[in-house]
């Protein structure tokens, strides 16, 4: 199970950077959520549904985020 949500997790992440990558933030940003559903604790995935929040206008989330995303890697 675990093998398969690890899986599933990067799977989720390689579509959310391609999408992230052409622009499609609001499309991203549905599945950096995925990614932190089965790894809460993904600092790069945080940081890059704040990015993507910033890029739909939302800076004011997206920064919180990515503060929070700095904060998990700082531990």
């Amino acid at each position: 199970m675990k093998e398969d949500s690890l899986k599933l997790a990067l799977k989720y992440q390689q579509l959310a950077h391609d999408l992230y990558d052409s622009g499609h933030f609001k499309k991203a940003i549905v599945q950096w959520k995925k990614v932190l559903q089965l790894q809460p604790g993904n600092a790069f995935a945080m940081f890059m549904l704040g990015k993507s929040y910033i890029g739909v206008g939302d800076n004011k989330k997206g920064t919180a985020l990515c503060d929070q995303a700095v904060k998990l890697t700082a531990k």
